[in-house]
């Protein structure tokens, strides 16, 4: 069975342009997420999985439908010392049958409406969590008062690029 979230459909391509965001920018966490990662993993506790195994990110900025830019911080997995996510080993994907929302219906052969729509759905359940303090906001507000950040969006997008330049992949 297909997995979904917000009505579509999860993505399967697992080539290298796909893949090599995993070593630059890990996917970001839809609240959803929280509670499936952590069970997978054998947390009785979201805000414990959250510490061991998480960042928080700046997040983005958004217009939101009153035409107000709001900033909608991100969760997104924790990172190796050589900037791999913390669940990539030997270029495979230790939890990818529950991966994150970012990892699993975002792929690098999208159409820009196609991530624009997926990625609209991500942020208005982010923007309702927030506004709500729910636990995803609440797990990115523990993560950020302990220092437990991600590199800069702009940093990740950089080492990014950069990698795909020199594979031949952009």
């Amino acid at each position: 069975m297909t997995r979904t979230e917000f009505g579509f459909a999860r993505t399967s391509c697992a080539c290298r342009r796909c893949t090599i965001s995993c070593e630059h920018v890990p996917g970001a966490l839809a609240p959803a997420d929280l509670p499936r990662l952590a069970a997978h993993l054998g947390y009785a506790d979201v805000l414990g999985f959250a510490r061991d195994n998480l960042l928080a990110s700046e997040g983005v900025q958004v217009t939101t439908d009153q035409g107000k830019l709001v900033t909608l911080p991100t969760l997104v997995p924790a990172t190796q010392p050589n900037g791999h996510c913390k669940f990539l080993k030997s270029g495979r994907c230790e939890i990818h049958a529950v991966s994150p929302f970012g990892c699993a219906f975002i792929d690098a052969h999208q159409s820009d409406a196609d991530y624009a729509v997926r990625a609209d759905a991500l942020y208005r359940d982010l923007y309702q969590d927030r506004q709500t303090n729910g636990p995803y906001a609440q797990a990115w507000a523990d993560l950020s008062a302990r220092g437990m950040l991600a590199p800069p969006l702009q940093t990740r997008q950089y080492r990014l690029n950069k990698a795909m330049r020199r594979e031949k992949l952009a």
